[in-house]
């Protein structure tokens, strides 16, 4: 009815009404345009696809796949209207902004209504859900955009005429039922990780209160024509852990990420960062290559540990963070503003992946890694040399390693050389093993042992 409320308003306004076929816009719109719409008044031509109320016109339209975008490429229209934008791409979506326009005092305007799935639900979800809370007007290029949500129960003309409808959506699978029956944006259809909640892993922000002795680390994840995101974590006491900030960007160049890591680290007391393995290479560098991407962020001010980007096991360590566990263990995300909600759509959540029933002493301790005490690619820390260990480490103590305190850019460089795991471990024992080159100078490091976490 708003077309129609629009056509009455602002006589000899330009109107269109998108769907992905015309047979789909001839069994849904145009059957409630041909019930609501005083015949009298509203005037339609098969033939066209268009209407006519008074001097203002309302076209149908399709878009079925890219070339369809060219029927409209000399057309100007006031307001467009696209039903059931997830079956649409992006860049459908936003080539047709370009045909709002005219030189009349018309609002000009894009509405669309739509549930969550199909092609289309990842941007959709980017552009209009996750980009600020609900109901809330925004504004990006120079342009508000809104998201007005809605479930089935807010049509009051279905549920008194049709009320065993939601009947009916029970019975579908859980995803279309969540998406059709409860608005729910976070699951769909051939979604990956099926776990994640926002209700359960997101806190508002301002809630969070981060101490400063909790123990804060980075991640990134490099990219340039694609996202480069940067994520900011802290861990409590109780093992939750909690992502807090972030960094999304594109087309930036490495050296201003490295300095907008900085400005927004502040005095934050980042214990590491770990980065995608794409930033260490050195395939076929020759002294007038230059240096690598982890090499450029150390020497301005943001040194790099290479991460493990092994696919399957990651997937299931995802999984094993956003797995309901004891509620004194729950993870969480806390946004710091509506654009930090990036990290939600694409991180997710964070929490242990087990946790024991029994809880033993936690603490950092200082270690040197000796250049001479290396067997082979392997190196054992004992209790002898580390008493941390004793009556504490088992085969099950969580045991992080991590760059030491006053590690100079050399060490830096052969830690990282190293890429440096943990092996295995026992009680009071812990063998590390160097997957890359064994450091030929003693490295500074910081054992992390945590008993309270299994």
């Amino acid at each position: 009815m708003d077309a129609f409320i629009v056509a009455l308003k602002y006589p000899g306004i330009k109107q269109l009404t998108l769907r992905s076929t015309y047979e789909e816009l001839e069994k849904s719109v145009l059957r409630e345009v041909e019930t609501l719409y005083p015949a009298s008044i509203f005037k339609y031509n098969k033939s066209s696809h268009t209407g006519k109320i008074g001097d203002s016109i309302l076209d149908f339209g399709y878009l079925a796949s890219d070339k369809d975008l060219m029927r409209y490429q000399s057309a100007e229209y006031d307001i467009i209207r696209f039903d059931e934008l997830t079956h649409q791409t992006e860049y459908r979506y936003t080539y047709m902004m370009s045909r709002v326009r005219g030189n009349n005092n018309f609002p000009k305007q894009i509405k669309s209504s739509t549930n969550p799935g199909s092609r289309g639900h990842a941007w959709v979800k980017k552009r209009f859900i996750t980009a600020a809370e609900p109901n809330t007007t925004f504004t990006v290029n120079g342009m508000s955009r809104r998201f007005i949500p809605a479930k089935v129960y807010d049509n009051l003309f279905l549920m008194k005429s049709n009320p065993e409808y939601i009947e009916w959506l029970m019975q579908l699978p859980e995803a279309q039922r969540e998406a059709l029956l409860n608005g729910n944006w976070d699951i769909f259809e051939g979604q990956y990780f099926t776990e994640y909640s926002y209700d359960t892993h997101v806190v508002p922000r301002e809630k969070l209160i981060i101490p400063k002795d909790w123990r804060r680390f980075r991640s990134m994840d490099w990219g340039f024509k694609d996202p480069c995101c940067v994520l900011w974590f802290t861990i409590a006491p109780s093992g939750r852990i909690f992502v807090y900030d972030e960094l999304y960007m594109r087309f930036v160049p490495d050296k201003l990420i490295a300095e907008k890591i900085r400005e927004k680290t502040k005095n934050d007391p980042i214990a590491y960062t770990v980065a995608s393995p794409d930033m260490f290479k050195e395939d076929g560098k020759s002294a007038i290559d230059g240096p690598t991407l982890a090499e450029i962020f150390a020497n301005n001010g943001v040194p790099l540990l290479r991460a493990d980007n092994s696919r399957v096991p990651g997937w299931q360590r995802v999984r094993d963070y956003l797995a309901p566990i004891a509620a004194a263990f729950s993870t969480v995300f806390a946004p710091l503003s509506h654009a930090s909600r990036h990290a939600a759509g694409q991180l997710d959540a964070l929490s242990p992946s087990n946790i024991g029933a029994a809880k033993k002493s936690s603490g950092w301790v200082a270690y040197t890694i000796l250049a001479a005490g290396w067997s082979g690619s392997n190196y054992t820390i004992t209790s002898v040399s580390l008493s941390i260990l004793a009556g504490v480490v088992d085969a099950a103590t969580s045991v992080e390693i991590q760059p030491g305190i006053g590690i100079t850019a050399a060490q830096l460089n052969a830690l990282q050389a190293a890429n440096l795991q943990e092996y295995a471990q026992s009680a009071g024992s812990i063998t590390l093993k160097a997957y890359g080159t064994v450091p030929a100078i003693d490295v500074p490091i910081r054992v992390n042992v945590r008993g309270d976490v299994y």
